[in-house]
């Protein structure tokens, strides 16, 4: 039970420090606060646990490859999370 607490702290002490680094990068950057449903919101936090990410690096990672064809229609293709 131990190791896994210490596991959750060092996820959440490096996406701290990932955070802080992307916030210093640029003005290009976005930051926002998000609200999801229950359904999306249970989705993120299922594949943050299996990754072993935080949620909104789950978020990022999908923002990241998000593609808009000329049509405008947004898709994201399949992805495997990495830290």
């Amino acid at each position: 039970m131990g190791r896994d607490r210490e596991d959750r702290r060092a996820g959440a002490l490096a996406a701290g420090a990932a955070f802080e680094a992307r916030r210093r990068e640029g003005p290009d950057e976005l930051q926002a606060e998000l609200w999801l449903s229950a359904g999306p919101g249970r989705r993120i936090r299922a594949v943050a646990d299996l990754s072993g990410l935080q949620p909104a690096q789950i978020l990022a990672q999908l923002a990241e490859r998000v593609v808009v064809s000329e049509d405008g229609t947004v898709s994201v293709p399949p992805f495997m999370p990495s830290r």
